[in-house]
């Protein structure tokens, strides 16, 4: 399990927001890596040993995701793992007004996406990824 401390429009400790993919690709050089669609304009590489998908646009990192066996944490939340009530409890304290959907949740404030299938019906659904986004990323 690799713990990730997310920080809002920055990225994480082994990723930053607008770092280039061939300088990401060079620290993790050591690590499997899987490339998905890297001839295209947007293209990520996931990290399975991270539990960790790199995002690019035109060769730079905007977007970060995690899944297992990724231990996501913001601020000392665990955001992944746990029921999707109880992780939006926790963040209602850093976000009062996220925007709620049938999947989870975006934080702009935060610049944290919360991935929870059916989370809105019960709002019991784990959260099954947790993703990290840069500032201009939902302002296309």
């Amino acid at each position: 399990m690799k713990i990730h401390n997310l920080e809002s429009y920055t990225g994480v400790e082994l990723a930053s927001f607008g770092e280039t993919q061939a300088a990401i690709r060079h620290r993790l050089s050591n690590l499997p890596r899987i490339v998905v669609g890297e001839n295209d304009s947007v293209s990520h590489d996931y990290y399975p040993d991270l539990g960790m998908h790199v995002h690019y646009e035109a060769g730079v990192c905007v977007f970060l995701e995690f899944g297992p066996p990724a231990y996501p944490l913001y601020q000392g939340v665990q955001l992944l793992y746990r029921p999707f009530s109880d992780v939006l409890r926790e963040l209602l304290k850093l976000d009062e007004a996220p925007e709620l959907n049938r999947s989870g949740l975006r934080s702009t404030k935060l610049g944290i996406s919360i991935y929870a299938p059916g989370s809105v019906e019960g709002q019991s659904e784990r959260v099954e990824s947790v993703s990290l986004f840069c500032a201009s990323y939902y302002r296309k």
